[in-house]
């Protein structure tokens, strides 16, 4: 008799166990596994689109820089031709000067020279960033 109550008590204990772990395992542990798997390539999928460089041409819907900086390296070093779209994402500084939908013209705000940031799919740009000349000013003067 003590020994059918002591197998069922480890029998219970052993199973509880188990239970407690096997849910832990698939509930806690592999998903936050797929997520930071799915995360860390997302991020490097994102780190490949980045270039940065110096305008050599601007039109309204179109710029080329001669890159300087990229998460992809094949492209460090050459001049690409990237457009844009009434969907890409124009910032100057920490200001979005393009609404979502409307046309923006580039030679408005950009000129040869000026340093850019663009996020690259294929020859689209989804986004196109650099830093206003008062904030470059402000940096240099030490304000």
């Amino acid at each position: 008799m003590r020994k059918t109550i002591l197998i069922a008590i480890l029998t219970f204990i052993v199973g509880t166990f188990s239970g407690v772990c096997g849910h832990w395992y698939f509930t806690d542990y592999m998903p936050e596994v797929k997520l930071k798997k799915a995360a860390t390539e997302h991020q490097e999928k994102l780190n490949q689109m980045v270039r940065s460089g110096k305008v050599l041409a601007v039109k309204p819907n179109e710029l080329t820089i001669k890159v300087e900086n990229s998460g992809d390296k094949e492209f460090e070093g050459k001049e690409i031709t990237i457009k844009i779209d009434s969907n890409t994402t124009i910032q100057e500084g920490m200001d979005i000067l393009s609404k979502p939908g409307t046309a923006f013209d580039l030679t408005s705000k950009l000129k040869k020279g000026m340093y850019v940031d663009l996020m690259v799919e294929e020859d689209k740009a989804l986004a196109i960033h650099w830093e206003s000349p008062l904030d470059t000013a402000q940096e240099t003067e030490g304000v």
